[in-house]
C-alpha cells in the first residue's frame, strides 16, 4: 500500500471516528446518522422508501430509524402529498444543526490531510503537480472491508462470529447493500470469513486459515499466471527457511511433534497403505514450518502443501521409505543448531520432489 493511500485511509478514519463521537454527542448512532444525512441530501427532506433504496436496505428499518429521531427532534413527519400513508421527513434547525456540524469538521479535516500531504509530497511539475494536495476518498467498498477488519483487529468480532446482516452494515456505514456484498466477497476471498447460505448462513469470521492463498494461487496456475515450476522454486525456498528458522527458534515440544511426523510417515509406508502417508508427509513440513514460530511462514506454506497433496493424489504418486531418512537428518541438524545445514539438507530433499510432479503440468488446462 503507497503513501497517498495510507494517507488516504487515515483521512477516512480520522472523518469516521469525528463522525462518531458527533453521534453521540447528540444522541445518535451511526445509522441514525446515516439517515439523517439522508433526509438532508435532497432538499432537507426524505420518505422512508427513498432513503431505504440509497442505502441499500430495507423501508421498514429506515422508517424505524426516522420515528426515533424525529422523537429527538431533529426530524418532522408529515403525511405525503400523494400517499398519505407515506410519511415525509423534514430536517429541523436542530437536524440542520448537526449536518452543519458535519460537514464542517469533514470540511476541515480534509484541508488538513491535503495540507499535510502537500507538506509531504515531493515537489514536481506538469500534470503531477496538479495533483498535489488532491483527497481520494477510498471506494465504498474497501471501507465496509476496512470497518470489518478493524472490528477483528479490536477483537469485537471473534472467530465463529457472525457478521450484521448486510443491510445493517449499509445502514450504519452509510453505503448500499451491493456496496457491502462486494467488501465481503473480497473478504471471503482472502480467508477472513466465510459466507454459508441457508435459513442459518450470513458471513462468519474464519479462524487462520490458508484457504483465500491457496485458491489464490491455485487460481494462478490454472489461469498461468505462474507455472508449475514457479510454485515448486517458492515452496524449496519456504520449506529450507522454514528449517532455518526452526533450527534457531524450535522447541523441545517443536521437535517432538516434527519426529511424531516422521514416525507416522515410517509406518504408513512400510505398511504399504499408501492413502494414510500422503497426510504424515504434509505433517512434517507443517510442523518445521511451525518450529519457526512465524504464523506467516505457517500460512504460506499450509497453502503451498495442500496443492502438493492434491497434485501427488492426482498422479497417485506416495510417500516411499526413502522419504524417510532424509527427513531425520533435518530433523538432527534442527535439534543440534546447525541453521545452515538443515536449511541446505530440506532444501534438498524438497527439489528432488519437483521431478516427481513434472508431469502433472499435463493435467493443467
Amino acid at each position: 500500500m503507497g503513501g497517498a493511500q495510507i494517507a488516504d485511509l487515515r483521512q477516512a478514519n480520522r472523518v469516521r471516528k469525528r463522525q462518531d463521537a458527533l453521534a453521540r454527542e447528540f444522541g445518535l448512532t451511526g445509522a441514525r446518522l446515516a439517515v439523517l444525512v439522508e433526509v438532508g441530501r435532497n432538499s432537507g427532506e426524505g420518505t422512508a422508501t427513498g432513503i431505504a433504496e440509497h442505502l441499500g436496505t430495507s423501508r421498514q428499518a429506515v422508517q424505524r430509524i426516522l420515528n426515533v429521531i424525529a422523537s429527538l427532534g431533529y426530524v418532522s413527519l408529515r403525511p405525503g402529498t400523494s400517499d398519505k400513508r407515506q410519511r415525509v421527513a423534514s430536517l429541523t434547525p436542530a437536524g440542520r444543526k448537526i449536518l452543519d456540524k458535519t460537514r464542517s469538521t469533514n470540511n476541515g479535516l480534509a484541508d488538513r490531510s491535503a495540507m499535510e500531504e502537500s507538506a509531504s509530497a515531493p515537489r514536481s511539475t506538469g500534470e503531477g503537480a496538479l495533483q498535489q494536495g488532491r483527497t481520494i476518498v477510498p471506494r465504498s467498498f474497501e471501507t465496509v472491508r476496512n470497518h470489518v477488519l478493524r472490528q477483528i483487529r479490536l477483537g469485537n468480532l471473534d472467530p465463529g462470529d457472525k457478521l450484521p446482516p448486510e443491510r445493517d452494515l449499509g445502514v450504519q456505514l452509510g453505503v448500499g447493500r451491493p456496496v457491502v456484498r462486494e467488501a465481503l466477497r473480497s473478504l471471503e476471498m482472502a480467508g477472513v470469513i466465510k459466507i454459508l447460505r441457508g435459513s442459518h448462513g450470513g458471513a462468519f469470521v474464519r479462524e487462520s486459515s490458508s484457504e483465500g492463498i491457496r485458491d489464490s494461487i491455485e487460481a494462478m496456475l490454472v489461469v498461468g499466471r505462474i507455472s508449475l515450476d514457479d510454485l515448486l522454486e517458492m515452496r524449496s525456498i519456504f520449506v529450507a527457511q522454514s528449517a532455518y528458522l526452526g533450527a534457531e527458534r524450535g522447541t523441545v515440544e517443536d521437535f517432538a511433534r516434527i519426529e511424531a511426523s516422521i514416525s507416522r510417515l515410517e509406518n504408513a509406508v512400510a505398511e504399504g497403505d499408501q492413502l494414510p502417508g500422503v497426510l504424515p508427509a504434509g505433517d512434517f513440513y507443517r510442523a518445521v514450518a511451525g518450529a519457526s514460530h512465524n504464523p506467516m511462514l505457517v500460512l504460506i506454506m499450509d497453502a503451498l502443501l495442500g496443492l502438493v497433496a492434491q497434485m501427488l493424489s492426482a498422479l497417485g504418486d506416495w510417500p516411499r521409505i526413502d522419504s524417510v531418512t532424509p527427513r531425520r537428518r533435518v530433523l538432527q541438524a534442527m535439534r543440534e543448531g546447525h541453521a545452515d545445514r538443515a536449511a541446505r539438507l530440506l532444501h534438498e530433499h524438497a527439489e528432488h520432489s519437483r521431478s516427481i510432479l513434472d508431469p502433472y503440468k499435463e493435467k493443467l488446462p
